[in-house]
């Protein structure tokens, strides 16, 4: 997990003893023309502060839309794409999944696709 400097304003620098926050632009004008890795380093921040924030959203694996979730709730249904999952093992929800455990449902899963 990468550290946030403090007051948040960029990442802590890795540098041992270094106190010195790396803001931001300097990180995007480090990795210019990377849209990829800025996409995924904001993300990965987004999550970062959400979690920091205590408030509970996965990611719906099929369109990356972020969906707010109970703490003990297993199934994830996107409100964007209609699509439902399982927040531990990220299989398609189905009603027998709601029956099983992930480990279960795996095996089922398989025994279906190949029963030998």
């Amino acid at each position: 997990m990468m550290p946030f400097a403090k007051g948040g304003l960029g990442l802590k620098c890795m540098a041992q003893n270094c106190e010195n926050p790396i803001s931001w632009q300097e990180i995007k004008d480090r990795l210019a023309g990377d849209y990829e890795s800025i996409q995924a380093l904001e993300n990965h921040c987004a999550d970062l502060c959400v979690a920091m924030a205590g408030i509970c959203l996965e990611r719906c694996s099929k369109c990356d839309c972020v969906v707010e979730i109970e703490n003990d709730e297993q199934k994830i249904w996107c409100h964007n794409c209609d699509y439902a999952m399982c927040r531990r093992c990220n299989a398609n929800w189905t009603d027998e999944h709601d029956k099983l455990s992930c480990e279960q449902f795996a095996k089922l899963k398989n025994y279906k696709d190949d029963p030998l």
